[in-house]
């Protein structure tokens, strides 16, 4: 199972812990987080990712790869067009003549490092996220519209997702959280927009009652930090936003297994019908002249019986059912619309019919049709069984005459 957890400047926020773990410098962040998480904690963690220095700003684009993405806003967002920052973007939507997207980027490399630090401890980041991103994932439900917003403030820094009515999405940070400028934003939100859901997700009680008083009918939730990081927020793993690279297709400890594993299926294929044929050869033998004995044997009861099959066969030949040809003929063309059949079987000798007498059917209905069914010189004489209670259903059963 894969946890949740925060980096957000220079503090690791955990599931169900009201307090962040904090480290002075970041060379010592991974430590503090394996601490944090000695003895029976997680190993597969999700990673939301906003230290001190990550922007998420909105910007026109081209719709093109994320490849081809970076070369086009290198300019604009310098280091896209390398390796070494981690950055990512938001889906990219038509907004009128053009297109759009959010930029996400690191302002110097530190996550690969930080992924590979965790990793020598025995501690897996599935995956890496923005803060914007994971904001967004959050609410459960949307508006009508499509409206929403998700205002998180976290210690000193503050971060909302804004995705409008008209499909524009905004991303807001606030480096200082205390200077009362998110309260601000969100109230001129809600004066634009009376009926927009929004989330705020606060890291304490304090910051909960920053926002009460702003818009408390129209807030659709105040989620506390360390329970929102315990909710599913579903993110797939081909979206955009996702921070990690994806891992190479070949890498050479993978090149080396395919080696081995196509030379030993090579000399397996060689060897392997030789020594199935040295292994089988007096098996097979046996099993020769096993068959060989139960054919003669066979062979012989069937010469045996020669004469009863062919007589058997001729008088099979010299019989005919009493339902063949005529008799199916005789009752199809007889039946009345007032008689349902459900049930016909036949045996050499005799044939039953059972069925339904429609319940506004006249008198003597079922009467009539068995004597069509027998008439003078017929080889069957037919015998009718009607029930008191005309919903039961009839057996009408007809016998060789001698």
């Amino acid at each position: 199972m894969t946890t949740t957890v925060l980096l957000c400047g220079t503090a690791w926020w955990l599931p169900q812990r009201p307090e962040p773990v904090t480290f002075a410098y970041r060379e010592a962040a991974a430590a503090v987080l394996v601490g944090a998480l000695a003895g029976d904690g997680p190993r597969r963690l999700r990673l939301i990712y906003h230290p001190e220095g990550f922007a998420s700003t909105a910007t026109p684009c081209p719709h093109v790869p994320r490849r081809t993405l970076g070369l086009a806003l290198q300019e604009q967002f310098p280091g896209l067009d390398t390796e070494d920052l981690a950055w990512s973007h938001e889906p990219i939507l038509r907004i009128g003549e053009g297109f759009a997207t959010v930029i996400h980027r690191e302002s110097d490399p530190w996550l690969v490092g930080l992924v590979a630090q965790l990793a020598t401890a025995g501690i897996e980041i599935e995956s890496a996220w923005p803060l914007a991103t994971w904001l967004s994932a959050l609410p459960e439900e949307w508006s009508e519209s499509g409206g929403t917003t998700v205002l998180a403030v976290i210690g000193d820094q503050a971060c909302a997702y804004r995705h409008a009515a008209g499909g524009v999405r905004h991303v807001e940070q606030w480096p200082g959280a205390a200077s009362g400028a998110p309260e601000a934003w969100l109230r001129d939100i809600l004066a634009r927009e009376t009926d927009e859901p929004v989330l705020v997700v606060t890291a304490n009680a304090p910051s909960i009652e920053r926002f009460a008083s702003a818009g408390q009918t129209t807030v659709q939730r105040h989620l506390p930090l360390p329970e929102a990081l315990t909710w599913a927020a579903t993110l797939p793993r081909k979206h955009p936003a996702q921070l990690l690279p994806e891992p190479p297709l070949f890498t050479p400890n993978r090149a080396a297994f395919a080696a081995s594993v196509a030379l030993l299926a090579l000399g397996a294929a060689s060897f392997a019908p030789w020594m199935r044929a040295h292994l089988a050869a007096p098996a097979d033998v046996a099993a020769l002249r096993a068959r060989e004995g139960v054919l003669r044997a066979e062979i012989a009861h069937l010469r045996a019986n020669a004469t009863e099959i062919d007589a058997l066969r001729a008088g099979l030949a010299q019989r005919t059912a009493p339902f063949a040809g005529p008799l199916l003929r005789r009752i199809a063309a007889t039946v009345p619309p007032e008689i349902t059949l459900t049930v016909l079987e036949a045996t050499p000798d005799a044939v039953e019919a059972r069925g339904y007498v429609a319940p506004g059917a006249p008198e003597g209905a079922l009467e009539r049709w068995r004597t069509l069914l027998s008439p003078p010189g017929t080889a069957l004489l037919f015998h009718a069984e009607t029930p008191a209670n005309r919903a039961a259903p009839f057996r009408l059963r007809g016998n060789s005459v001698p």
